[in-house]
């Protein structure tokens, strides 16, 4: 099973991984931010201006499908926002020495190499101290737990999930739950766009594909973003409940506090409701480092 989500994820992330490569990063922060919105707004007239779509028969009539999605399109550009401009969990020197109290930095053999790979293993040593902390070689200074330096942000980040070309940032400790509620808010309105799609087609129209070009174009768009909304919510709420991010996911073999563990098991799961307190409730840094200790 991790395997097949392994590959799933580094297959659909190959090309955006070599436009981020290739491209700089505000420039590429700002195309894709103005690509989201266009594509949304683009969607939204068309299922909007349709004489047969739902979505403005229930503007018409006063319903609540119209009412709904734009409740739910504002809720999901909000949280999209904050995903975007918010500090995802940047490591600075001052909470460096508030958690020095806690956790203290006693060997630098462990080593991250500009953010393309993991803890690397120490073979010499058949258990990890977990309150020695791993040294940022980019940054020059030791790490908490489960922080990650982003080769494209250039810093290092707490609870690293990823670098999510579509919002412009670094998905990690401090963002992640806005980024959780964008995908579902964001995949919900685009339900309604799709259900509304679907009734906008005439069916006694000589040319059809021309005459509903721009809409085909839309349900082309709709096709892709539906699924890839669903598969989005569902793998982010099981990251959540297994209480794993998707770098641990697709590193474990090479992360060594997840290495005595079986695949797609964290020692950081305090259960559910526990898990989903950390995410979206505790807003304070975490010391996983502690937390791992108990």
């Amino acid at each position: 099973m991790q395997r097949v989500l392994t590959g799933c994820i580094n297959t659909a992330c190959y090309i955006p991984m070599q436009i981020m490569k290739t491209t700089p990063k505000h420039t590429l922060a700002w195309m894709m931010r103005i690509t989201h919105v266009s594509l949304n707004a683009y969607c939204a007239f068309i299922c909007f201006t349709e004489p047969l779509s739902p979505l403005r028969l229930s503007f018409l009539r006063g319903t609540a499908l119209f009412h709904s999605y734009v409740i739910l399109m504002i809720i999901a550009h909000v949280f999209y926002l904050l995903c975007t401009f918010l500090d995802p969990g940047y490591v600075t020197k001052e909470e460096m020495l508030l958690d020095k109290a806690d956790t203290t930095s006693k060997n630098s053999d462990i080593d991250i190499e500009s953010g393309e790979r993991a803890f690397n293993q120490l073979k010499s040593r058949s258990t990890l101290n977990m309150t020695e902390r791993a040294k940022c070689e980019p940054c020059g200074w030791n790490i908490p737990l489960r922080a990650i330096h982003c080769r494209t942000c250039e810093k290092c980040v707490r609870r690293y999930d990823h670098h999510c070309p579509w919002v412009g940032n670094c998905v990690g400790e401090r963002n992640y739950r806005f980024f959780h509620l964008f995908i579902h808010f964001q995949s919900f309105a685009i339900f309604i766009l799709t259900y509304s799609a679907y009734y906008c087609f005439y069916d006694t129209v000589t040319n059809w594909f021309w005459f509903h070009r721009y809409l085909l174009l839309c349900c082309l768009i709709l096709a892709i973003t539906a699924p890839l909304g669903l598969a989005l919510m569902l793998f982010h709420n099981y990251m959540i409940i297994s209480a794993q991010t998707s770098y641990e996911m697709v590193k474990h073999a090479k992360i060594p506090y997840l290495q005595s563990f079986p695949p797609m098991m964290s020692p950081f799961n305090q259960g559910i409701i526990r898990n989903y307190y950390l995410t979206f409730i505790r807003w304070r840094p975490i010391l996983w480092e502690k937390l791992f200790t108990h």
